[in-house]
């Protein structure tokens, strides 16, 4: 990881928690939460043009 930073902004959850970000250097980066955002969204075909490489 390159930095975490913390927010004053609650992130809600089964309680409020503080918020956090993590930021990352690398060629690319792909985790299932951006799958899972659209998949409650019901956005089934937005993450479906996902680039591998």
């Amino acid at each position: 990881a390159l930095s975490i930073v913390t927010s004053d902004s609650p992130v809600y959850r089964e309680t409020a928690e503080p918020g956090a970000m993590l930021m990352r250097v690398a060629p690319s980066h792909l985790r299932f939460g951006h799958f899972e955002h659209f998949y409650y969204r019901r956005e089934y075909r937005a993450g479906v043009s996902v680039p591998f490489g």
